[in-house]
């Protein structure tokens, strides 16, 4: 089935499947085999039993997209820019490592990086195979990057407010006298 790409999951079929033993087996199969393995009694399932069954071998299906979604204002940046090449570095390297939805599940789509807050699984979607995963990057990256476009520091929303307050009023007063600037330039 593994030379055959086909996912699969292996019952280990006991009288007693939560016994120590027996759990202790399903662990040496799963590293031997490299697959999911579930210990039951397959002579008294009950319906939980078949949807922990049904959800362990969906979750042993190939992830078919990840879709990721990060700031706006990150798309923006050039792809050269530190923060966006690292994200897109970090991407590439999850995508290339997470290869079936049981590896996106419990924490596993997170990033380490600097710039990074937090990464949450926005959702996953068994029936297709697509992973949706939610990057937040620090504040303090954000206003870092609006520090450099501005030409001013701004550490943080008052500092934005404050500098856009400063540059709407220089704004007004610009537009009192750009007749006459445009005039000067034309007429040197």
């Amino acid at each position: 089935l593994k030379r055959a790409g086909k996912p699969f999951l292996i019952l280990l079929n006991s009288q007693k499947p939560y016994k120590e033993e027996t759990l202790e087996l399903a662990e040496e199969l799963k590293k031997k085999y490299q697959a999911g393995v579930i210990s039951v009694n397959c002579e008294q399932l009950r319906n939980d039993d078949v949807t922990r069954i049904l959800e362990k071998v969906l979750y042993e299906f190939p992830i078919v997209q990840m879709e990721f979604y990060i700031p706006k204002w990150v798309e923006l940046l050039a792809d050269d820019h530190p923060l966006k090449a690292e994200l897109l570095q970090k991407i590439r390297e999850m995508c290339r490592e997470k290869t079936r939805l049981k590896d996106a599940v419990g924490g596993k789509t997170a990033i380490a990086s600097q710039y990074v807050s937090q990464t949450l699984l926005q959702s996953m979607d068994l029936a297709s195979g697509t992973v949706k995963v939610r990057i937040e990057v620090k504040e303090q990256y954000y206003y870092e990057m609006l520090s450099v476009l501005a030409g001013v520091e701004i550490k943080g929303e008052y500092d934005l407010v404050q500098t856009i307050r400063e540059l709407s009023a220089q704004r007004e007063e610009y537009r009192k006298v750009e007749d006459a600037i445009h005039a000067v330039r034309g007429c040197g």
